[in-house]
């Protein structure tokens, strides 16, 4: 049994529909959330949803039972950090073989205020567990950018608070889940017994994790750096809209706008729509890597993990391009041109 932790969030939802794409899979996946809404089409197709209590113990082992790898996906909660350890706690308990984190490249962060520094708490929790573990330290996630579609498509530019000439490498979220999958998916061919030229490819959990990952830390960033003339460059490039222009945003200014986003009534149709479109998944066409599931509220980290992330690598240039992407999946990383290109429609300029 594979058990994903928070998949009411972004990036545990998106793990969660990767891995249900196999029909064997699917049937071994077991999924803990608090907001039982976002995950009713996991259950209807047949997933095993706990709607779960992160501090209470006894709820945790009830969700461990029979689990031998454990995704960790640490949410947006301020409590996140006691959650994680919770999930920790109980899983070395409950004799799970494996923790996967899924942990950021801002745990590299100094502040100790700053919501990036969870990570870090996380990771040396993880680092000192007497179990099998792999640490996946994700750098910006491209698909975030759709909470920027709004403002785009209103006032023909693209904020970010840093400036133009500042790098960073952000990578696609089917990057994320390939990697994951990469790491407790074990693929084999099978030829048919009555049709000696049929090949199937039949897939299953591992049974354990690779001792080639085991204790290791990759970081998944896109496949090159860019900045913000080369993000204009690949919005123009795929809505054909020449006028745009990137703005350096104050970082109170962007944070103002994403709290506020909710009322937005492009905002709130957009939402709508893709909600619709998560409740009817069927996992085969990747959807989620075109969907917001929810919008960003002031009582959580999100926006300010966020904030902090864009300050972190202004100050010190850390976000660089690294190749475990590849090296982990034998594929490249998804550009963030292709992503502009295939989402082009929402960032075009409202008539």
């Amino acid at each position: 049994m594979l058990l994903i932790s928070s998949a009411d969030q972004y990036i545990g939802y998106c793990i969660t529909s990767h891995l249900a794409q196999d029909p064997t899979v699917k049937s071994q996946l077991r999924i803990l959330c608090q907001d039982e809404r976002l995950c009713m089409n996991f259950k209807n197709q047949g997933i095993d949803v706990r709607k779960t209590d992160y501090e209470h113990p006894h709820y945790l082992s009830l969700a461990m039972r029979n689990v031998d790898h454990m995704v960790l996906v640490i949410g947006n909660q301020v409590e996140r950090v006691t959650y994680a350890k919770n999930l920790c706690r109980v899983a070395l308990r409950s004799g799970v073989k494996s923790i996967v984190l899924i942990s950021n490249v801002g745990s590299l962060c100094p502040s100790l205020n700053s919501p990036l520094n969870d990570y870090a708490l996380v990771e040396d929790e993880i680092c000192n567990m007497d179990c099998a573990w792999t640490i996946l330290r994700t750098d910006w996630i491209q698909q975030y950018f759709h909470l920027w579609a709004t403002f785009a498509e209103k006032h023909r530019q693209f904020p970010l608070p840093m400036d133009a000439s500042t790098e960073f490498c952000p990578i696609d979220i089917q990057d994320v889940c390939e990697s994951v999958s990469s790491l407790l998916l074990e693929k084999s061919v099978k030829v048919s017994r009555n049709d000696g030229n049929k090949i199937e490819m039949t897939t299953k959990v591992v049974d354990s994790l690779d001792d080639l990952h085991n204790g290791q830390v990759y970081t998944l960033t896109g496949p090159q750096m860019v900045n913000g003339k080369k993000l204009m460059r690949s919005l123009i490039d795929a809505t054909h809209y020449s006028a745009y222009q990137y703005l350096q945003m104050r970082p109170m200014d962007l944070q103002y706008y994403l709290q506020f986003l909710q009322t937005d009534i492009y905002f709130d149709a957009r939402l709508k729509k893709d909600r619709a479109r998560v409740f009817r998944d069927d996992f085969q066409s990747y959807g989620y890597r075109f969907n917001i599931i929810k919008q960003p509220t002031r009582s959580d980290l999100q926006i300010p993990e966020m904030i902090d992330y864009f300050d972190w690598v202004s100050s010190t240039s850390s976000s660089i391009s690294v190749p475990h992407v590849h090296l982990l999946t034998g594929k490249s990383p998804r550009s963030l041109g292709a992503f502009f290109l295939e989402n082009a429609i929402s960032f075009k300029p409202l008539q």
